[in-house]
């Protein structure tokens, strides 16, 4: 099992955060109406549970390339620090 880097985690989230900006569906139903306004939240739950399809490539010297799949991977912990943080941020907001 690969482990995703920050940098790669935070790029595949970014990207689908822009394609959900964009008018592309949720994979997730998620209840609280701010939240599921928050692009950035709703892209990384769809990563942390395993629905979005990707590759990346990874290459190295010697003209070597590893990828990763989105089937075979693990996530770095800034993802459940993002999670939660704007979970926090919401529930602070409505107090």
């Amino acid at each position: 099992m690969e482990y995703l880097t920050k940098y790669e985690a935070s790029r595949i989230i970014g990207l689908r955060a822009l394609e959900i900006q964009n008018g592309a569906p949720h994979l997730v139903d998620i209840d609280d109406s701010k939240l599921r306004m928050d692009n950035i939240y709703v892209a990384a739950l769809e990563l942390k549970l395993g629905l979005l399809d990707f590759k990346i490539n990874r290459f190295y010297p010697m003209d070597n390339i590893h990828q990763v799949h989105s089937v075979n991977y693990r996530l770095p912990p800034d993802v459940d620090v993002l999670l939660h943080t704007k979970k926090g941020t919401v529930r602070s907001s409505i107090k």
